[in-house]
């Protein structure tokens, strides 16, 4: 099934305050060239005339279905070679990275052979960054440098009791060299600590001003740093719904309400997240259901119901080198089965 499929699924639920009618063209655009996927979303900015979104998507292992031209450049030949490699038996690869996703930044037109942000997702958080570096090597068109890898390693170092790092992202698109990480298991109480452990250079004062924002609506977060061979000044705080009970969920809708209250969320698209969580299966939307995804259903039709399940993969609030603060939500959406028993209750 293509991306342009469950694209066409899901549109009718993303309201145009959020994804407007310019930026829909360049997803589905940049969507025919990419493979076939099930798992995608948008990163839609939450501020006032913000209207950029970019899109990302979780690749499928084995080998891509991509255009001819893109094969022509290094990054992609890597990430196809890597690809590969993921699902051959007894690799390195294969005993911690469970996913791969790709980013694409859609702040103008997308460009003829587009390159990605890679994203790559441990099964079990690591703390090793000989392993993040063995993966660098092989997708990079150059090795890291030693700098990088030096900071990397501090970084590793400094970790608190109960963190670690769950995925980093090779930032391509914007320099070969930049590398993204995730740390998770921080609270608002130890990541001032862990910043200054690792020779952050941004700005203290900002650094408070969020803690003061957040600290009453949120207890847990993952912390986005980049890395050039130095720590650079910008970070990312992403906030994540948690298991959808209620509590977490009240927690939640309280962080939307702090970031419209902060000036950092039009109220507009707060309001227009609420209306993009749900469900849709082939029972409810006959109409717009996918052809390859029907007869797939016929043939499950007495065990299973095919779904599109939409949902808010997380919250970022990004801070810049300058003390600029930017909020952005990601919307995702995945497809799954629903047990028919259950749909018949």
């Amino acid at each position: 099934m293509s991306l342009a499929d469950y694209l066409a699924v899901v549109e009718p639920h993303l309201e145009p305050v959020l994804v407007g009618k310019r930026q829909w063209l360049r997803i589905t655009g940049l969507a025919a060239e990419l493979p076939d996927c099930s798992v995608a979303g948008f990163e839609c900015r939450l501020g006032p005339d913000q209207p950029r979104v970019d899109f990302s998507m979780k690749l499928a292992p084995g080998r891509l279905a991509l255009p001819e031209r893109f094969l022509a450049h290094p990054v992609w030949q890597r990430l196809m070679s890597f690809c590969e490699k993921w699902t051959e038996h007894g690799r390195p690869l294969n005993s911690r990275a469970s996913d791969i996703w790709l980013e694409f930044d859609l702040q103008d037109a997308v460009p003829a052979d587009p390159l990605p942000i890679i994203f790559l997702i441990y099964r079990t958080r690591t703390k090793d960054d000989s392993e993040i570096a063995e993966n660098l090597a092989l997708l990079w068109p150059r090795p890291p440098s030693e700098a990088l890898r030096g900071a990397l390693h501090s970084c590793m170092m400094a970790l608190p009791e109960g963190s670690a790092v769950p995925a980093v992202g090779l930032m391509i698109s914007r320099g070969i060299g930049l590398l993204r990480i995730e740390v998770d298991g921080l609270t608002c109480s130890s990541l001032s600590g862990f910043l200054d452990s690792v020779g952050w250079s941004g700005s203290s004062v900002e650094l408070a001003r969020v803690k003061d924002m957040f600290s009453p609506v949120v207890d847990r977060m993952v912390l986005g740093l980049d890395l050039d061979g130095t720590i650079l000044p910008s970070l990312g705080l992403m906030f994540y719904p948690g298991e959808r009970k209620p509590e977490q969920l009240s927690r939640f809708a309280a962080l939307i309400r702090t970031l419209v209250a902060c000036g950092l969320c039009d109220p507009d698209k707060a309001a227009a997240l609420s209306k993009w969580e749900g469900v849709n299966w082939r029972a409810v939307q006959r109409r717009a259901w996918p052809r390859s995804l029907y007869w797939v259903d016929r043939f499950m039709q007495s065990r299973a119901e095919s779904a599109i399940c939409r949902y808010i993969s997380f919250v970022k609030v990004a801070v810049g080198p300058q003390g600029h603060f930017e909020a952005k939500a990601y919307l995702a959406y995945r497809h799954t089965w629903l047990d028919r028993g259950d749909l018949l209750k």
